[in-house]
């Protein structure tokens, strides 16, 4: 099973994801939605994903008595691209509730592709070369997440919604027919039933590392998540071209985020993760505060794209410590399913802090909402201080 597989799996998956998180709040914003309202969509949207770890062990049974991963994943492919055929038409009509449920429906099927293309790489991948695939899904995550999370902006703008719709389609369904050719030669099957992921469950929460590592994810993101989620909309608002738009979002941000989490991953393990980590969350919430003074009173776009490039650089690096730091303190044992929870955390800092943001953004300047959201992240510095044992 080659890169290339590998590869145009997580593009499927980073595609939808670029086009929804970037691209639809500017989107919306032209079709005369308030920051608040973009806000409350973007925040329900990432829902299925703050509990996609309920999912797992649905996944994995499913997997042992019924359908294998590799049929699950061509079922969830099929369907999160179907369900999308419907945003056009919720996006025309203006309805908000229409809209977040095709979003939700879409990030149940999205979240359940996650699950399985990660199974997939642990169950058949050798142990040597895991960090060299995983290289390669990164690669097509941001491949499909700059594609259209930039670029989606300027074919919606001159192509029309629709076009654009069954660009993405193409690029989620396409990994399906290296899917099929591929023959999937899975590792020896574990046994796995209800009650031991249960009895695991259990033990997991009995640990006080794990509620302190659980704070530390939760809150070290709150600075930048929030505002990421309106930076779409404030170009938009502020009158930037869909191509100089399409231009930061496809190339500026994720070169930017690029370099950041390579420099982040290369000085964590250099030096202490978790006081690298604190030193990280400082440089976000710095970035994120000059960042909405700058969407406040700065007009020329190209100041205000350089700002961009700064905030982007420490998201990138923020969170490649933060995940760094994660897995070494992360247990052995039950390392599948406390990590996976964390990741859902941090869905749920996205969509809190993305809900937040909104309301804040509707009483108070960038700038001040930035400083609020940002003083939140000072619990993860506390909690930093403390000594956090495996």
């Amino acid at each position: 099973m080659g890169k290339r597989l590998f590869f145009f799996l997580y593009l499927s998956e980073g595609a939808p994801i670029g086009f929804i998180w970037w691209a639809m709040p500017a989107i919306l914003s032209k079709y005369g939605f308030k920051l608040s309202s973009i806000a409350t969509i973007s925040a329900l949207a990432t829902i299925p994903w703050t509990f996609k770890f309920l999912l797992a062990p649905i996944i994995d049974l499913i997997s042992l008595k019924l359908f294998s991963l590799k049929k699950q994943l061509i079922v969830y492919q099929i369907l999160m691209g179907f369900v999308l055929i419907l945003l056009p038409s919720a996006i025309r009509l203006q309805n908000q509730v229409f809209i977040i449920t095709v979003l939700i429906i879409h990030g149940i099927f999205a979240s359940a592709q996650d699950i399985c293309i990660d199974s997939l790489a642990i169950k058949s991948i050798p142990s040597d070369k895991l960090g060299e695939i995983n290289g390669v899904m990164q690669a097509g995550m941001l491949c499909g997440r700059s594609l259209f999370g930039g670029a989606g902006v300027f074919i919606a703008s001159y192509l029309g919604l629709e076009f654009t719709t069954y660009f993405l389609l193409s690029c989620v369904w396409i990994s399906i027919v290296y899917l099929q050719k591929t023959k999937i030669k899975l590792k020896q099957k574990e046994e796995i039933r209800p009650k031991k992921y249960f009895d695991d469950f259990i033990k997991l929460l009995k640990k006080s590392t794990i509620w302190k590592l659980a704070l530390i994810t939760y809150f070290s993101g709150f600075s930048y998540n929030g505002i990421s989620t309106i930076g779409s909309a404030v170009l938009s608002e502020k009158g930037v071209s869909p191509v100089f738009h399409g231009l930061t979002y496809s190339l500026i941000i994720p070169f930017f985020m690029t370099m950041g989490a390579l420099y982040g991953g290369k000085f964590s393990d250099r030096y202490n993760s978790q006081k690298f980590l604190s030193w990280m969350v400082i440089c976000s919430i710095i970035s994120s505060c000059l960042t909405g003074s700058f969407m406040d009173f700065v007009q020329e776009e190209k100041l205000l794209i350089i700002s961009y490039a700064f905030f982007y650089f420490f998201i990138g690096a923020t969170t490649t410590s933060l995940y760094t730091f994660l897995m070494q303190k992360t247990s052995k044992e039950f390392s599948a399913l406390e990590f996976s929870i964390f990741m859902s955390i941090t869905n749920l800092c996205d969509s809190t802090s993305s809900y937040l943001t909104g309301q804040l953004v509707e009483e108070l300047s960038y700038f001040s909402t930035a400083m609020i959201i940002g003083s939140i992240c000072l619990i993860t510095l506390i909690a930093l201080r403390q000594r956090i044992e495996v």
